[in-house]
């Protein structure tokens, strides 16, 4: 939104409660831009019909409950953790012989909480596998990684910036997954098939030794 944008909507605000009133007009309007300039114009008509339909306080709304109108929209929108679960399962049973591909296929929270086609990979061979146990760790998984997005959506672009800079310096293990940032789509491992974890450490020693 532009300083237009949001004097038009105080302007609606004032009409509709009468009782608002700023002490200092031109404050409001610039703090109100500021933190407004991420949305447009519609999100935030959108969002102040969301906020009179539902709030009934009968007082006018701050620039923050409006901001958080527009997230509730992006909240609905996440896979719920059963309809994820499903995805994940039948990428299980196909991901002995394909597991890059079914991984591929996953919706980018669901690849979140999976971590790598290696991950499928292991579900899918695993002679001891408990459909449970796994039900369980992926859905904590699940909503742990969803959480987090979440917040990094709603942090401002500067600060997106910074916790994007923190991510790329953290070490990745065969291609595994960063599981926060704007470019959070898990890496996928180049092997077919994932290394055991005293193979991965003999390779971390081979590759300490030449630096």
């Amino acid at each position: 939104m532009v300083r237009e944008d949001v004097q038009r909507l105080l302007m609606r605000i004032q009409v509709d409660f009468p009782q608002f009133r700023a002490p200092d007009k031109t404050v409001m309007i610039e703090s109100w831009t500021q933190h407004l300039k991420d949305y447009s114009a519609e999100e935030m008509a959108l969002a102040y019909e969301s906020y009179c339909k539902s709030n009934s306080s009968g007082f006018a709304p701050s620039v923050s409950q409006l901001i958080n109108e527009t997230e509730k929209v992006k909240d609905l929108a996440v896979i719920d953790e059963s309809e994820a679960w499903a995805l994940v399962r039948k990428a299980i049973g196909r991901g002995a012989y394909n597991s890059e591909n079914e991984f591929n296929k996953l919706p980018p929270p669901v690849q979140r909480a999976v971590g790598s086609a290696g991950q499928l990979f292991n579900w899918a061979t695993d002679e001891n596998y408990n459909d449970g146990v796994v039900m369980s760790q992926f859905l904590r998984s699940y909503r742990t990684t969803t959480q987090r997005q979440r917040t990094f959506e709603r942090l401002p672009e500067p600060f997106q910036a910074k916790v994007n800079a923190l991510v790329d310096k953290l070490p990745r293990i065969d291609g595994g997954a960063v599981l926060l940032g704007a470019n959070s789509v898990t890496e996928v491992s180049e092997e077919k098939e994932p290394v055991s974890g005293g193979e991965y450490l003999k390779r971390l020693e081979e590759k300490f030794k030449g630096e």
